[in-house]
């Protein structure tokens, strides 16, 4: 399975771009699967359907499957946000998937992705392999936000050095 992380702020163009080459891949005979980080709570469940009904007596997941399409649903025992590595065991890791996923989170990019692009106001800033393009001067002009890029072993660790990322122009 191929991995290729698209990072950058909200409104830089990742989900166009991302649009734009899933029909150049198709057409190239591969298959493709997406990983998209919701920073909020969304549901594709409706109260009084079947499917609701079972995840709130308590279902851990419920599969909603037709003739075109598999949805699962899985209800986390403990909030909080699932790891790169979780979302990558529930795709498909056959041989013919490449996974392309749009992260905030550039340690996890960097443990996970063969190759990271960086994004700004529709623009690519940067890409290549992570241990090339995770750099402190590309992230500042990625997302505005002054960080420490550092290795721990064989891991990259990137963290802000003070306040938040300022929205993009």
């Amino acid at each position: 399975m191929r991995v290729v992380g698209f990072c950058g702020p909200s409104g830089a163009g990742k989900t166009t771009l991302i649009e734009r080459l899933l029909p150049c891949f198709r057409a190239r005979g591969l298959r493709v699967s997406v990983i998209k980080h919701a920073h909020s709570g969304f549901d594709i469940d409706r109260p009084g359907k079947d499917s609701w009904r079972h995840r709130q007596a308590g279902a851990y997941e419920v599969l909603l499957a037709s003739d075109r399409r598999v949805a699962k649903l899985r209800e986390f025992e403990l909030a909080g946000p699932p790891t790169v590595h979780q979302l990558l065991a529930e795709l498909n890791a056959s041989d013919g998937v490449a996974v392309v996923a749009v992260l905030h989170d550039l340690t996890s990019a960097a443990l996970y992705f063969g190759r990271v692009a960086f994004l700004r106001a529709g623009r690519l800033v940067a890409a290549g392999p992570p241990a090339a393009v995770i750099e402190e001067a590309t992230i500042r002009q990625v997302f505005d936000v002054d960080v420490r890029v550092w290795r721990d072993g064989d891991v990259l660790v990137v963290h802000p050095r003070s306040g938040r990322p300022k929205p993009p122009d």
